[in-house]
C-alpha cells in the first residue's frame, strides 16, 4: 500500500492510500494513456525529482493532452483501489464527494496513481537495452 497527502483547491490536506492495480488492468489503462498522446506527460511523471509545483506547471502546458482524461469511466478505473481519508474514491459517490469543484486535487491524485502504478517505465527502457547489450557482449 502506497500513501500519500494532497491538499485540496482550498488548501485542506487530505491522506490517500492506493493499492497498485494489478498488471491484467493496469496494462489496458495503460494503453489507453498511451493512445491519448500523453508521451510528454509521461516525460513528466517519470521525474523523480520534479518538485509539485514545478510540475503542476508544466503540466498546465499540456492541458490539452490532459482534457483527453476527462472521461469519468476511464478516470473511476484508474482511481480503483484509492482511498481519500478512508473512503473510496472510485466509486461515483465517491468521486463526486471527493472532487466537485476540486479538479486540482482530482488532477494531482491522477498524477500520483500513475506515477505509483509506472505506466510509463520510458526512463528504464534506455537502461534495459544497455544492460541487455552489455549482457550479449560478455
Amino acid at each position: 500500500m502506497i500513501e500519500f497527502v494532497l491538499a485540496d483547491d482550498q488548501g485542506n490536506e487530505h491522506r490517500y492510500s492506493l493499492t497498485l492495480l494489478p498488471a491484467s488492468k493496469a496494462l489496458p489503462l495503460g494503453r489507453v494513456l498511451y493512445a491519448k498522446g500523453l508521451g510528454p506527460v509521461a516525460k513528466l511523471l517519470t521525474e523523480k525529482s520534479a518538485d509539485r509545483e514545478k510540475l503542476g506547471a508544466e503540466l498546465l502546458a499540456l492541458v490539452p493532452q490532459l482534457i483527453e482524461l476527462l472521461d469519468v469511466p476511464f478516470l473511476q478505473q484508474l482511481l480503483s483501489g484509492v482511498q481519500r481519508d478512508g473512503l473510496e474514491v472510485s466509486t461515483t459517490a465517491g468521486f463526486d464527494r471527493a472532487f466537485t469543484a476540486n479538479y486540482g486535487e482530482l488532477v494531482l491524485a491522477v498524477v500520483e496513481v500513475v506515477k505509483a502504478n509506472g505506466f510509463f517505465p520510458l526512463s528504464r527502457l534506455g537502461s534495459l537495452n544497455a544492460t541487455a547489450l552489455n549482457q550479449r557482449r560478455g
